[in-house]
């Protein structure tokens, strides 16, 4: 008979759930706070960890809860609407007030170069984009989000996965803008880590969460690669 965590009387989940919610918090720490040199060590590691915690979940036979599908067609509409207004953000931002970047372009160069990646930026941005977004879309939403589900109702659940999803990127964030720029983006990252949620709920389906999440995440590099040259 599988084991549920529905039924694990001892919650056996939370010893999953809890550390899957801070291991790319302390990943980021580790490979840009502590030994920014050990990031080609510490970053893939930092990924392994955070595959190994769904795939026991996996080989325990642990059952995680189906997600409620309302409008698998409406989810792709959202998807791409949402996609479309974020670009278009971000170029009348880049074309219309250049100097809300500019402040942080050295920054930028600065970090690229002491992480080793300018010479592959571009590759590295197609790999942060597609790999990296839909590894991101399994791990807290159809893992951690949906295993907090088991717990607690939507909205609980979806603020809590979206803040500890968001919290890294202060991290990240803060090695090119002021601390309190990095709070601020990543309190909108959080907003958009329940707007995901909603759509991963909605259409039942991972596929049109990546494609905004990656939409958004290339819209970015673009900008950094911008930056950069």
């Amino acid at each position: 008979m599988q084991q549920t965590f529905q039924n694990s009387s001892t919650d056996k989940w939370l010893w999953v759930l809890i550390p899957a919610l801070f291991v790319q918090l302390v990943g980021a720490g580790l490979y840009f706070l502590w030994k920014p040199e050990w990031s080609f060590f510490l970053y893939p590691a930092t990924k392994v960890l955070m595959l190994s915690l769904p795939v026991g979940v996996f080989l325990l036979k642990w059952r995680l809860p189906s997600i409620r599908v309302s409008s698998k067609k409406g989810g792709w509409v959202t998807a791409i609407v949402a996609s479309l207004i974020y670009v278009s953000l971000a170029t009348l931002l880049w074309n219309l007030l250049p100097g809300l970047f500019s402040p942080y372009e050295e920054a930028v160069r600065e970090t690229v170069l002491r992480i080793g990646i300018q010479e592959f930026f571009i590759l590295f941005a197609v790999f942060l984009s597609l790999a990296h977004s839909l590894f991101e879309e399994y791990y807290w939403r159809s893992f951690v989000f949906r295993g907090l589900l088991l717990k607690t109702t939507f909205l609980p659940a979806a603020l809590i996965s979206s803040i500890a999803f968001a919290s890294h990127h202060v991290i990240v964030l803060a090695q090119f803008t002021p601390l309190w720029m990095a709070i601020g983006i990543s309190i909108l990252i959080a907003g958009m880590g329940i707007f995901w949620c909603w759509l991963y709920q909605r259409s039942g389906s991972l596929l049109p969460v990546w494609l905004n999440h990656a939409i958004v995440d290339m819209t970015v590099m673009s900008i950094g690669y911008l930056m950069i040259t």
